[in-house]
């Protein structure tokens, strides 16, 4: 796992225990008026965003890196009229633009060591899955009948 993985799983981790601690230095802005306590909550709020924009960056990589395979996969579609059952009934020049991809098992690593597995189509659901965990259990999949990703726990 790479030092980027690990900062931020830990930045995922810990950022619910700022949300508390951003409460309380407002209180203490507010009530103290203090010089101290604004660039404290100041700070704080700067964390929080940094953490935001740092998942936002995150699910722009994943995204880009599933293009090629969400493209091969709509031409597989619309040549075959079916989509694959495996990732490995896909032309091999995708995997080629996928650091550590191993079609066989539908499953790719991308950047930062994000897992990426395809779902193919069965009697339940007419239309594949992509799902990427980039943090702990935090995944972005890609909804192919809204053609858009979505991020949930």
């Amino acid at each position: 796992m790479t030092l980027l993985a690990h900062l931020s799983l830990w930045a995922y981790t810990l950022h619910g225990l700022v949300w508390p601690v951003m409460v309380g230095w407002l209180i203490a802005t507010v009530s103290r008026r203090t010089m101290s306590a604004a660039l404290n909550f100041a700070a704080c709020v700067l964390c929080v965003v940094g953490l935001r924009q740092g998942f936002a960056y995150r699910h722009r990589v994943v995204e880009l890196e599933a293009t090629p395979v969400i493209a091969a996969l709509e031409d597989f579609q619309q040549t075959r009229g079916r989509y694959p059952e495996q990732l490995s009934e896909l032309p091999p020049s995708v995997w080629a633009q996928l650091p550590a991809a191993n079609p066989a098992y539908g499953r790719w690593q991308g950047a930062g060591d994000v897992s990426c597995y395809y779902r193919a189509p069965d009697t339940r659901r007419k239309d594949y899955g992509i799902t990427c965990v980039t943090l702990m259990f935090l995944k972005h999949s890609y909804d192919r009948e809204r053609r858009r990703w979505y991020t949930w726990d």
